[in-house]
């Protein structure tokens, strides 16, 4: 998974999207992924920086649990706070 963020100065809100590509799987493999990852973006966002982010999905995020997920980024979005640049790519 790669998350790239942009900071937003003007808009108050957390922007989520998600780029899966056909290589993940069939649609009702990459929807399932979706609901997965938009769940545990709706769990953090209270607590991340306000702005876009775009996360880009790797075939190999299939095979994660949920929970795999979840601790995944989990680790990944608290560096989001410590970074004070217009863009920040984390890939993992």
């Amino acid at each position: 998974m790669t998350l790239i963020y942009r900071l937003d100065n003007y808009n108050e809100a957390v922007n989520v999207a998600f780029a899966i590509g056909k290589k993940v799987g069939k649609a009702v493999t990459r929807n399932k992924v979706r609901r997965r990852l938009r769940s545990i973006f709706r769990e953090f966002s209270p607590n991340l920086p306000y702005g876009d982010y775009l996360l880009i999905v790797r075939p190999a995020v299939v095979e994660k649990s949920f929970n795999e997920l979840r601790s995944e980024l989990e680790m990944i979005l608290p560096l989001l706070k410590q970074c004070e640049d217009t863009k920040v790519r984390l890939k993992k």
